[in-house]
């Protein structure tokens, strides 16, 4: 669930996010979702005193008491660090040629009794027998494939099936650029005409907005892609890209170790 942070009478400024620089964004709060890190910048120009710091979550179950607040009190002034100089200019390489386009919609599956009645075996177990076979993890899917090294569009499309909600969407090992989000369905001829190609945040998470959708690119690799609600992982939000080896050594995946058990 998203999570909402502030300062009481400070602002801070965001100027990083999952361990790759962001344009600096000056807010009275930050918004972070589950596997998300977000680096801010608070100046403490504010007089000696108690300052409030309180994270509250967008949505959560009823009647849970998730207060989170502390107290932080300026008791003096710090002597100034000697600051580099860093470029300003910090070059994108957004990739551009994108060689495989994935669409995928994001919802959670529900098949419910008949009549709100479900039969139960008594000589078999009594979860396998309520859960509809449908619920449990995928036996099979849709393959995949990729060339290493190839430029991946993927379009997240949230949807209202049992309720929508915001989907953290975590690509292990590597970041994506987020070059476009909105609220409602994608519209595949117009919202790509104002993708950000220029200087997109590089993340690895990024909270699919409620019934709205988001694109990512990357470059392709064996990693995880996963809801990073843990919930919905377990119900089977979550895949692994087939990649094919590259040229060279370390392109290629190692072999399994001769005492790996077999699956």
């Amino acid at each position: 669930m998203l999570m909402f942070f502030s300062i009481a009478n400070n602002s801070v400024t965001v100027v990083g996010s999952d361990a790759s620089y962001t344009k600096p964004i000056k807010s009275d709060y930050i918004t972070i979702s589950p596997g998300q890190t977000i680096d801010f910048l608070l100046k403490a120009n504010q007089k000696p005193s108690h300052y409030y710091m309180a994270t509250h979550v967008y949505a959560s179950v009823a009647n849970y008491n998730n207060k989170t607040t502390t107290i932080i009190d300026f008791t003096g002034r710090f002597r100034s660090l000697g600051n580099k100089d860093y470029p300003v200019d910090y070059p994108v390489d957004v990739p551009k040629n994108v060689t495989n386009m994935n669409f995928f919609t994001l919802f959670l599956n529900t098949v419910l009794c008949p009549n709100n009645s479900c039969k139960v075996a008594l000589d078999e177990p009594f979860l396998a027998n309520i859960v509809p076979r449908a619920l449990w993890r995928p036996r099979s899917g849709t393959k995949v494939v990729l060339d290493y090294n190839s430029t991946v569009e993927i379009i997240f499309q949230g949807t209202n099936t049992v309720g929508g909600i915001d989907h953290p969407m975590q690509l292990h090992g590597q970041s994506y650029y987020v070059v476009g989000w909105g609220f409602g369905n994608f519209d595949r001829d117009g919202d790509p005409l104002n993708y950000n190609i220029v200087d997109p945040p590089l993340m690895n998470t990024i909270a699919v907005p409620i019934n709205g959708w988001t694109t990512v690119i990357f470059k392709a690799s064996v990693w995880l892609l996963h809801c990073h609600l843990e919930r919905h992982v377990s119900w089977g939000m979550e895949k692994v890209f087939i990649t094919k080896d590259g040229k060279g050594k370390e392109a290629r995946m190692l072999p399994p170790p001769p005492d790996m058990p077999p699956c």
